[in-house]
C-alpha cells in the first residue's frame, strides 16, 4: 500500500512541476466537488 501510495505521490509531483499554475486550480476544483 505504501509503494502505491508512493508512486501516485510521485506522478502527482511529476504533474504538479510540468503545470504548476493550471493544473494546480483544476485539480483544488475537482477535490472540492468531489467533498
Amino acid at each position: 500500500m505504501a509503494d502505491d501510495f508512493c508512486k501516485f505521490f510521485d506522478a502527482m509531483t511529476a504533474e504538479y512541476t510540468l503545470h504548476p499554475t493550471g493544473k494546480r486550480k483544476y485539480h483544488r476544483n475537482s477535490t472540492m466537488s468531489k467533498m
